[in-house]
């Protein structure tokens, strides 16, 4: 009867952590993924917004292609050489 009982509570305890470690193992393997997924995502974010920003064809300001900066005070012109 004690020989049955101990067996019982070992069978639950190995499921238990068997368990455990299964669920260590996927929060493992999401949590690469979302690193992955993420760094790649960022990636894609920046090389985006690379190409979109030459679009914008701001008629003055840095974004605008061919822009050259222009010394409109005698302050900038000094910064500006």
């Amino acid at each position: 009867m004690a020989n049955d009982l101990l067996n019982f509570v070992h069978l639950r305890v190995a499921l238990s952590f068997r368990r455990l470690i299964l669920l260590l193992l996927k929060l493992l393997l999401v949590h690469r993924f979302l690193l992955h997924f993420y760094k790649y995502l960022g990636h894609l974010l920046f090389l985006l917004i690379l190409l979109i920003l030459p679009l914008f064809n701001l008629s003055s300001g840095l974004l605008s292609p061919g822009c050259h900066l222009r010394a409109s005070s005698w302050t900038d012109r000094l910064l500006l050489g």
